[in-house]
């Protein structure tokens, strides 16, 4: 398991400090990003986050909303499996929608291009 924030004393079971990274571009169909710890992912599955997620932002609910419900719907799985005990529960939620206006010219002006950066690798 990867944790890219502490748990360095937990190297003795397996739990590393170095993140998994995965590259994504993106595409006209990506509403949202999910950022969030495993005690969201320990008992919810990506495809319910993203229902959980996209059923928020339909209703045009803000992205606090969204975290909202999805850290909410984490802590009753847990309660449910583990009872008291929990893991921590964190996440962010970015909307896309704003990617138009940033490619638009207005935008030129702040210094934000058309052209895409390369990412990392």
């Amino acid at each position: 398991m990867s944790r890219s924030i502490g748990d360095f004393d937990a190297s003795e079971v397996g739990v590393v400090a170095t993140p998994q990274v995965r590259v994504h571009t993106l595409a006209p169909e990506d509403e949202f990003l999910i950022l969030a710890s495993d005690g969201v992912w320990e008992f919810i599955e990506s495809a319910e986050a993203v229902e959980i997620v996209g059923s928020i932002l339909k209703k045009g609910w803000s992205a606090e909303a969204a975290c909202k419900h999805l850290i909410a719907r984490a802590a009753v799985e847990w309660m449910q499996e583990e009872g008291d005990y929990r893991d921590d529960i964190t996440c962010i939620i970015v909307y896309l929608s704003c990617l138009d206006e940033m490619r638009s010219e207005v935008w030129r002006d702040y210094g934000i291009e058309d052209e895409p950066v390369d990412a990392p690798r």
